[in-house]
């Protein structure tokens, strides 16, 4: 296959022809001879990649599965997915990530990697040639889940483990906060300053064995930035604040939403580039579950199928850079994992956007495919891509799937 318009390279758009043999990319190239499968109607942009999401199965399907989810990462461009270990049971041993990794491959349409619970390091020695790495929470989580500070501490000096950097959930002060009546209360009771000093805490004992999961505060990234440590947004953070009175019960989050003032200086550090990853900690529950008291609404947000569209609409309006988006959604995170995915390049699989700018539309008013059912994005414009590829298939058109369930491959990152 040849498929042939003008596609993002080295932070720019270009006239070029991409040759895709098994999956891959063969070549790129200002014109090759041969037959031209597609001839692109929009830009080519590499798919997205989110390494952080909450796909729910197994134990919670009634608010996403592998299938529903991999069909809302799709429409919102991301062809790759790694997965969060707090489900029911916890992904914790060698079992749990092969039951886990059965699953997913009998459903996903898009990639997949597993990441194992840290808990005890004996069992995390037997997971890690299977896992993509491990997931720290420095406060309970959903399921409970909490890992004892010491042994991150002892994963982080024990060179048979610190292979891969340890992704973290770097919150560290709670205050009471199950006394929230609201977001703006909740933001207290989970102030920003907890995050800031648990992301020093970590800066200090290991700058380059760990990744910082969703930070909220341009204090934390600022931090990351000075220390050299690896870290993401979530772009709810930069789009999203307490003030907002259509999301009050919705927008329950950990970390929480944070001032209008903060989400402003988030979004404007990510418009520099200061911000290198954006990550959709996609954890959705459903609406009878959310529309409860504050105080009974459990914390997370659907977001993995609109959080690239609205980037891409702010490219369109003129506010962010495409490079800088691309950088954020496709270039980073592949580096960050160590997989051949995410840039247009010889060698790399063929995960490929084809968008239309001008495709300016309601988030709201496009189908939403994700199980739970709803968006918190309410007035929001979207960019949606009209063609997904993976592995040089195309599998969604914009409106629907074009593979079956299972086209998605469990990714086994490198050691």
């Amino acid at each position: 296959m040849i498929l042939s318009g003008r596609c993002y390279l080295s932070g720019k758009l270009v006239e070029r022809d991409i040759e895709i043999d098994d999956g891959k990319i063969i070549r790129v190239e200002r014109s090759i001879f041969g037959r031209k499968n597609i001839v692109s109607d929009g830009i080519i942009l590499p798919g997205g990649i989110d390494i952080h999401v909450h796909f729910r199965e197994p134990g919670m399907t009634e608010k996403e599965d592998f299938y529903t989810g991999s069909l809302a990462a799709l429409h919102g461009g991301i062809t790759t997915i790694f997965d969060m270990p707090n489900t029911r049971p916890v992904t914790l041993t060698h079992e749990d990530l092969l039951e886990k990794a059965s699953l997913a491959g009998s459903k996903s349409l898009v990639d997949f990697g597993l990441y194992a619970f840290l808990k005890d390091l004996r069992i995390a020695k037997g997971v890690k040639e299977v896992s993509a790495g491990f997931k720290a929470y420095l406060t309970p989580s959903t399921g409970g889940l909490e890992t004892p500070k010491e042994i991150l501490v002892e994963y982080v000096a024990d060179p048979d483990l610190n292979t891969r950097p340890v992704h973290t959930h770097a919150e560290g002060i709670t205050i009471g906060e199950t006394r929230a009546r609201t977001l703006e209360e909740h933001d207290t009771l989970r102030p920003g300053g907890g995050e800031v000093s648990s992301v020093k805490w970590l800066a200090e004992i290991a700058p380059e064995k760990v990744h910082l999961c969703h930070l909220s505060t341009p204090e934390s990234v600022q931090v990351c930035i000075e220390r050299k440590v690896s870290f993401e947004v979530a772009p709810r953070h930069m789009l999203l604040d307490y003030s907002m009175k259509h999301i009050q019960k919705t927008g329950k989050v950990n970390p929480p939403l944070r001032s209008p003032g903060v989400r402003e200086r988030l979004f404007t550090m990510f418009k520099d580039g200061k911000i290198p990853i954006l990550a959709s900690d996609h954890a959705p529950h459903t609406l009878p579950e959310k529309e409860g008291t504050f105080q009974e609404s459990p914390a997370g947000m659907p977001e993995v199928e609109w959080w690239l569209p609205i980037m891409l609409a702010y490219v369109k309006n003129g506010v962010l850079e495409l490079k800088t988006v691309v950088e954020a959604s496709s270039i980073n995170p592949g580096r960050l994992m160590k997989i051949p995915k995410g840039e247009i390049k010889k060698g790399y699989d063929a995960d490929l956007l084809i968008v239309r700018m001008n495709d300016l539309l309601d988030v709201e008013k496009e189908r939403i495919f994700t199980k739970c059912g709803w968006t918190p994005y309410h007035g929001f414009k979207g960019v949606f891509p009209r063609k997904v590829m993976l592995r040089g298939e195309v599998i969604f058109d914009g409106s629907q799937p074009l593979e079956t369930r299972g086209f998605g491959r469990f990714i086994r990152t490198p050691l």
